[in-house]
């Protein structure tokens, strides 16, 4: 019998194929107690990021919106981190060509354009240079972008670390709209420097 493991692979598995020791299921099976080793933090890794002094992590799919987690001695924001937008798992894992990546991505920011205008959304692009720097890659993606900057008067492109500084600020002062024009704050989470 052949069937889809779900949204944490894209291939097609057999039931023997469950039993590998690198596919999910099988991982889940074997590890009940821990959380799979996705793009997630076991329970105490937070508390130390935040006891270490950091004040937003870029690690959870949780989502759309920057989500405060509770530690043992205060809170860590988490800037959602954009899993099916990531050419890595996309485009080398699941072997997704890198015009149906562009037209993922724009296709992403439609959607989430639509739905922001209700509240805000963080729309983040995990890109990496071996990725999605190959020139083959490169001119599909620069169209998904300058589609996106052509919105560019409806959107705040921007760093994660403005996003949280953003809404630890939001947080101080609930009653004022730190940035009333953002709808949908777009950010790339590789290599940011702030």
């Amino acid at each position: 019998m052949r069937r889809t493991c779900g949204s944490r692979c894209s291939r097609v598995c057999c039931q023997s194929s469950r039993k590998a020791k690198n596919h999910p299921l099988a991982w889940e099976k074997s590890h009940e107690k821990e959380r799979p080793p996705f793009t997630s933090s076991k329970s105490g890794p937070p508390d130390l990021l935040q006891e270490a002094g950091y004040e937003y992590v870029l690690d959870w799919c949780c989502d759309d919106q920057p989500v405060w987690l509770r530690t043992r001695r205060g809170r860590l924001l988490a800037v959602p981190y954009p899993q099916e937008m990531n050419d890595s798992n996309t485009v080398i894992g699941r072997r997704v060509n890198p015009w149906d990546f562009a037209s993922m991505i724009i296709d992403q920011f439609e959607e989430m354009r639509r739905q922001s205008r209700g509240q805000p959304l963080v729309m983040g692009i995990a890109l990496h240079a071996h990725c999605a720097g190959q020139p083959f890659r490169l001119r599909h993606f620069r169209r998904a972008l300058e589609h996106i900057c052509a919105q560019r008067d409806d959107i705040w492109l921007t760093t994660a670390g403005a996003i949280a500084r953003h809404a630890a600020a939001a947080q101080s002062a609930p009653s004022a709209e730190v940035r009333p024009a953002a709808r949908i704050f777009l950010t790339s989470t590789t290599g940011e420097n702030d």
